[in-house]
């Protein structure tokens, strides 16, 4: 299985601020590591700022550092080496980022169209990590 298109994942599983699960799709297939991804985005003058290159990449759909957060998870990868544990992990970032008074309708549309592309995701971390 593979994942859809960038194109695709942004008109299917955007779900606004962004599911950081959504985002590590968007990662797995835009970078080749994770390491890649945390790196520093640095403007065209060669000035670092301040946020790392999968928030700066425009494909990445999300607000409030979603993508940062789907770096984190993967990046953690490394310590306890459980695909189960990343998906878990993005799952609760989304529970941090959401909730009554911050955007609480959203939690649920972006649950369902996270778990839709969660099968497609594990398959591509195995292959990614």
């Amino acid at each position: 299985m593979t994942l859809p298109s960038t194109t695709r994942l942004m008109i299917d599983y955007h779900v606004y601020p962004g599911q950081p699960l959504v985002s590590a799709a968007f990662i797995v297939q835009l970078f080749d590591s994770p390491e890649q991804a945390a790196q520093e985005c640095i403007d065209r003058y060669g000035k670092g700022m301040g946020f790392c290159r999968a928030e700066g990449e425009a494909e990445i759909p999300g607000a409030g550092g979603q993508a940062t957060k789907a770096v984190g998870c993967l990046l953690a990868y490394r310590e306890h080496g459980s695909i189960d544990q990343v998906i878990e992990d993005l799952h609760a970032q989304w529970r941090r980022t959401v909730f009554p008074g911050n955007f609480g309708d959203r939690y649920e549309p972006g649950m369902e169209r996270a778990k839709t592309i969660e099968p497609a995701l594990r398959e591509a971390l195995a292959e990614w990590f």
